[in-house]
């Protein structure tokens, strides 16, 4: 009995360890699975953040560049009136050679369309309503036409150096924040590998546990019958050996009374009187 209580006792022990390490690591696993799901959440919507930004930044860039172009094409215009030296004439249309067929044999092309700033209706070109010179006042005295273009010219560059600085800027934002969901997407690849490793170790940690667990529940059902059967011997002994105590005066008596009585028989058959 007293084995078999060391035996039982050891059993109820390393039951009760695995138990706890089986809990813990289900407690590690539902932490990193949990883990895992906060990360991606996070991964997506950063991607969508970053896919809205990027949106907003080539948008903005193009309506500059449109707004940049549209001041030069008007400061080119200006040019032509106020310094017809400085101004650019813009480059014939380029036709194809199947519109130079057509044209050379007569045939009229259809205007070009006009280029519109992207997600507006804005054209770029501008329509020329006159092209004959505006003629001053005659109160104003002659037309001055450097004066007039200095201050007018001046402000289309400061309007466009203005653009550009903005250009410049919201690039290097746009830089500075792709660098940073680089990294961020590096650290959450890097975290999301290292939880998923943990959840696969753990996992299988968990899974030998359960079954040592399962063997341990096992040996323990199979002691504790070992036990039971144990103690049924020992009630027997128990019972056995309280009839023999109870009993052990009675049976010397008797014993010692057949013992007389055989003596005496023999002595009778020796011949001997008792009468």
């Amino acid at each position: 009995m007293k084995e078999l209580g060391h035996k039982l006792e050891g059993h109820n022990s390393k039951s009760e360890e695995l138990s706890g390490a089986i809990e813990s690591l289900k407690s590690e696993v539902s932490t990193l699975q949990a883990e895992i799901a906060e990360t991606n959440k996070a991964v997506a919507d950063a991607t969508a953040q970053r896919k809205a930004d990027n949106a907003e930044f080539v948008q903005s860039q193009t309506e500059t560049n449109a707004a940049i172009q549209l001041i030069k094409k008007a400061k080119n215009r200006l040019q032509k009136f106020y310094n017809p030296s400085l101004y650019k004439e813009a480059k014939p249309r380029e036709l194809s050679e199947e519109d130079r067929v057509y044209q050379n044999l007569g045939g009229e092309l259809e205007a070009e369309v006009p280029e519109t700033i992207a997600g507006t209706t804005q054209t770029v070109n501008f329509m020329q309503i006159r092209s004959h010179q505006p003629q001053a006042p005659a109160t104003f005295g002659a037309y001055k036409k450097n004066q007039k273009s200095g201050g007018i010219v001046a402000l289309m560059d400061m309007l466009i150096a203005d653009l550009a600085k903005s250009q410049q800027e919201a690039s290097s934002d746009e830089k500075h924040d792709g660098k940073e969901y680089k990294e961020l997407m590096a650290d959450s690849k890097k975290q999301l590998k290292a939880d998923q490793s943990g959840v696969t170790q753990s996992s299988e940690a968990l899974a030998e546990k359960e079954g040592r667990l399962s063997s341990e529940k096992d040996n323990l059902s199979g002691t504790s019958t070992e036990v039971a059967n144990a103690k049924d011997l020992e009630a027997k002994l128990h019972g056995d050996c309280d009839w023999l105590m109870n009993n052990f005066d009675l049976r010397k008596a008797q014993r010692s009374d057949e013992t007389d009585a055989l003596k005496q028989a023999k002595a009778t058959l020796k011949g001997a009187d008792f009468s």
